[in-house]
């Protein structure tokens, strides 16, 4: 409830012309090409079976600046044999707009892509990035579809036969999975396969934020990173050679911060690809 208050002020700053420079322009790349970083370039995904029920909604950030995990998630796909569709005009979820109050901009993002999972005839949307599931979940309509984080997914394919490695990792909680959608098993679940989770002394509800989404690192990247780096410090306090989120944000913003560090970050799916047996194959 604090937070729709929060937003429902952002959209009476923005309707009055009191945005951020910077969350302007974000709104004009996305106006201009369909993306949050006004990419010209098309990152390159194929739909398996155009009849499948599942399809895979990538988002601009592992689109754009973390393409990895998109790599990782398609791939995972590939290697179970799961029939799977992307959507051929993927636009902007709008997250960014809604989050920065611009309300309005994000109509038209809403109306597309609502008719184009419509059209797919889809009847699970999984994503990799929370902003996006929230923002789906949130500021959509009621679309008929199942909407699933990837770590949900993950958990409903049983044993995958992984092979846990010999990190120890600590599992950062996304604010938009966590906060937001209350999803924390989930991911530790699927963590727990292929690494030995080590425990920071923030974690769920208490998590401290990496700062990287609602337009903080656009606007702020200086203290989006020294937040990151604030939660990297907690990361090898406990113990951990890694830090691993499920939030293409926080991965980024994480992976720039401990660019110094000696400390590695991951998304979970990059783990679970890695490990992913190879009899899926």
């Amino acid at each position: 409830m604090e937070q729709e208050r929060e937003e429902e002020m952002r959209h009476e700053l923005a309707s009055k012309g009191w945005s951020l420079d910077v969350h302007k322009s974000i709104a004009e790349h996305i106006k201009e090409t369909k993306n949050a970083y006004g990419e010209k370039y098309e990152y390159k995904a194929e739909t398996t079976d155009q009849n499948a029920d599942v399809i895979y909604y990538i988002g601009c950030t592992a689109r754009y600046r973390v393409p990895e995990i998109a790599d990782a998630m398609l791939e995972i796909f590939d290697k179970i044999g799961l029939k799977y569709q992307v959507m051929g005009e993927e636009w902007c979820c709008g997250s960014v707009l809604f989050r920065t109050g611009q309300v309005e901009a994000a109509e038209e993002l809403v109306a597309h892509n609502i008719e184009e999972i419509r059209k797919s005839g889809a009847k699970t949307v999984v994503f990799t990035c929370p902003g996006c599931m929230k923002t789906f979940e949130k500021d959509y309509p009621d679309m008929g579809v199942e909407l699933v984080h990837s770590t949900q997914f993950l958990t409903r394919l049983g044993n995958m036969n992984l092979k846990k490695e010999d990190l120890k990792a600590a599992y950062h909680d996304p604010c938009h999975l966590g906060r937001d959608l209350g999803i924390y098993e989930e991911p530790r679940a699927v963590l727990d396969e292929v690494a030995d989770i080590k425990t920071m002394k923030r974690e769920k509800e208490q998590a401290w934020c990496c700062s990287s989404g609602g337009g903080v690192k656009s606007a702020f990247d200086d203290f989006a990173l020294w937040s990151a780096t604030e939660r990297l410090k907690e990361a090898k306090e406990a113990g951990a050679e890694a830090l691993v989120s499920a939030c293409p944000f926080c991965k980024r913003n994480l992976k720039e911060a401990a660019e110094n560090e000696e400390i590695e970050v991951y998304d979970v799916v990059e783990l679970v690809n890695r490990e992913l047996s190879k009899e899926h194959r």
